[in-house]
């Protein structure tokens, strides 16, 4: 599509540098058939004499333009005169001073931060994401991309990577104070309350499933001459026992429930500043990441999430997809709402454009120089014709006009005087 579009421009703009070139020419045939003309009138008088200087000059203007114009991009009527065919012949360095001129005037801190202090490029980009069709666009693209990613990856390399920077990154977290203000937020969410209910309601779940468990067990504990219906009464008592203690524990002040309260609530404050909490937790940290197993399974997880990202990479209606889109699409939202959120990251690009792309803006010049200079002759003096050669052909039309112009004053001028 982009290819079709720039080929459509490029079609419009030879469309127009053809007309006005014709429109020129058609200028100077004019003057020209205008002389003729009234060289064949005989005993011509003063007007005609008057036309004639005029169309006479104005052939002169036209014919000197059209060589100066010509002259820029190629020889004229093919013959090689000397100082014709500029752009051609100084192509590199033309490129040269076009990417200094780019480097020094365009690529500098103050125009390029000036300029993205306007654009609002965070903003932008929010508004275009929190539109769904484009959010779902993006993912598409993104995934549609990582076969040929991985394809080129050396999947070895990668799970020692994975594998060694995971256990680095967790062996040298101290995890004890992370954990306690993971637990703290938790409490104070009032999820920990939720949880506990949970746990009495699946306890009472699994002692319902299980009742034929408990009364195996009173058998077991039981002397072999109680009877059977006197272990089912002590098995029933237990589970009714059990099921009207999960019950009372569901209700608010409950002294379990503060005592688990206050638990919680210990286990937060020994986290955060227990030492002796620290070091158990680091403990552990260090037997886990000793294990064998936990090894293997950090090596394997590249594996895992490589089959995860091909699976989904070319099934737009995967879950993976869609919620990849609609978190993207949720972001540019709140990055539209956010003030302060669009601030910074507009921030953060700048100061990335000005420690990654502006450091390289000389090698960028150079860049331009480079790839000028390995264009074919022909073809940038046809490229730079075709930009500017619509507005070159008006200096022939003037040229011809004001020539014809300055001949008429001249004849007049000279017709006074003599």
């Amino acid at each position: 599509m982009i290819m079709g579009r720039n080929q459509q421009g490029q079609d419009d703009k030879r469309l127009i540098l053809n007309r006005h070139r014709l429109f020129a020419t058609g200028t100077l045939v004019v003057m020209v058939a205008i002389y003729i003309a009234t060289r064949f009138i005989e005993d011509p008088g003063f007007w005609e004499l008057l036309i004639r200087a005029g169309a006479e000059a104005g052939i002169i203007g036209g014919l000197a333009d059209w060589f100066a114009v010509t002259a820029l991009f190629r020889h004229p009527l093919g013959i090689p005169i000397p100082h014709t065919a500029l752009v051609s012949k100084n192509k590199d360095r033309i490129g040269k001073s076009l990417g200094e001129f780019i480097s020094n005037n365009f690529l500098t801190d103050a125009v390029v931060v000036g300029r993205m202090h306007s654009t609002d490029i965070a903003g932008k980009a929010a508004r275009w994401l929190a539109q769904t069709e484009n959010a779902h666009f993006f993912t598409h693209y993104f995934f549609s991309a990582i076969p040929y990613v991985i394809g080129s990856l050396r999947h070895e390399q990668i799970r020692d990577v994975i594998r060694d920077a995971a256990s680095q990154q967790l062996g040298k977290m101290d995890l004890a104070p992370t954990l306690g203000r993971i637990v703290a937020l938790i409490a104070k969410s009032g999820d920990h309350r939720k949880l506990f209910d949970k746990s009495l309601s699946l306890a009472k779940e699994a002692l319902e499933e299980n009742k034929k468990m408990v009364l195996g067990g009173v058998k077991e504990k039981s002397f072999w001459w109680v009877p059977g219906t006197v272990d089912k009464g002590v098995a029933k008592l237990i589970i009714t026992g059990v099921v009207k203690l999960l019950d009372e524990l569901t209700k608010e002040g409950h002294p379990a429930r503060e005592k688990f309260e206050e638990a919680v609530d210990d286990v937060i404050e020994k986290l955060q500043n227990s030492e002796s909490y620290r070091n158990k937790v680091n403990e552990l940290r260090d037997d886990f990441l000793e294990n064998q197993e936990v090894h293997a399974f950090l090596g394997e997880a590249w594996d895992q999430i490589r089959e995860v990202l091909l699976e989904n990479a070319d099934n737009p209606s995967s879950e993976l997809q869609e919620a990849v889109a609609n978190g993207l699409e949720g972001f540019g939202q709140k990055l539209m709402e956010d003030d302060n959120l669009r601030a910074k990251l507009n921030k953060t690009i700048e100061e990335l454009v000005i420690h990654v792309v502006l450091p390289w803006r000389h090698e960028i010049g150079n860049l331009i120089a480079d790839e000028v200079h390995n264009w074919d002759s022909e073809t940038i003096a046809k490229t730079i014709e075709l930009e500017v050669g619509s507005d070159l052909q008006y200096i022939r039309i003037n040229g011809t006009l004001v020539g014809c112009l300055i001949g008429g004053a001249l004849f007049l001028l000279t017709e006074s005087i003599f």
